[in-house]
């Protein structure tokens, strides 16, 4: 027996996952959304909101400045968000769906525009 070894410990134990929420658990809040802005893309945090007032976030996590436009009437425009900044405004949705862009020149052509969907 070679005495430099650690013994057998059979294989390594599985990982633990995360299993259902406790019952009575709420389902996670729908009131609210992030949009991540990068070179050429906006990613939304979740697809779909519940209608009513809706918090949206736009994350800039691009190397140049991004803002958003959520087409609503009239239009709810972000504010011009630097990069690594953070812009946060609080609209009222009905059910439908919402594009979302960037509408500095030249950007939703490339690719930075999204679709809400709201139930």
């Amino acid at each position: 027996m070679d005495l430099r070894s650690p013994p057998f410990s059979g294989p390594p134990a599985p990982p633990v996952l995360p299993g259902p929420p406790p019952i009575g658990t709420p389902p996670p809040a729908r009131d609210r959304v992030g949009v991540v802005a990068r070179e050429w893309s906006l990613t939304l945090t979740r697809d779909v909101v519940d209608a009513g007032s809706v918090g949206i976030q736009l994350q800039n996590a691009g190397e140049d400045p991004h803002n958003l436009v959520v087409t609503l009437e009239p239009p709810v425009v972000f504010p011009d968000t630097p990069p690594g900044g953070r812009s946060d405004e609080r609209v009222s949705l009905s059910p439908g769906r919402y594009l979302l862009f960037c509408s500095l020149e030249g950007h939703e052509a490339a690719g930075m525009s999204t679709t809400l969907r709201v139930e």
